[in-house]
């Protein structure tokens, strides 16, 4: 089984355990769902450490149902685009070893288009 194939066994078991678990109501489940993949992002460093899991987690579900509730009011998807876009810019943060090499490779192409910016 390849590394992508185990990834996916493993979020599909993780949601069986916290979605399938009928002692809970749905929005329970779904809280449950926050906490277990948020301990485990926060683990990995990928997730914002400067809070406990259980808070980022009811902050997440908040932000997501109001995010849901603006777009069906508004007939337009804004507000879920933006929910995205500031939760992977502030929550979900990058892997450290993944943002320095981007930040390398982004310093070295900005380095060869000065030098051949020069060179003309």
């Amino acid at each position: 089984m390849e590394v992508l194939d185990q990834y996916f066994e493993y979020l599909k078991r993780l949601v069986r355990d916290a979605l399938d678990d009928e002692s809970l109501t749905p929005r329970q489940r779904l809280q449950r769902y926050m906490e277990i993949i948020t301990d485990k992002g926060q683990s990995a460093g990928e997730i914002e450490s400067n809070f406990e899991a259980t808070d980022l987690a009811e902050f997440l579900l908040a932000s997501w149902e109001g995010a849901i509730l603006r777009m069906k009011v508004e007939r337009n998807p804004a507000a879920l685009e933006r929910f995205k876009a500031i939760i992977f810019e502030t929550v979900f943060k990058q892997p450290q070893k993944f943002a320095a090499s981007k930040r390398q490779r982004r310093a070295g192409k900005l380095s060869t288009a000065k030098s051949k910016r020069h060179r003309k």
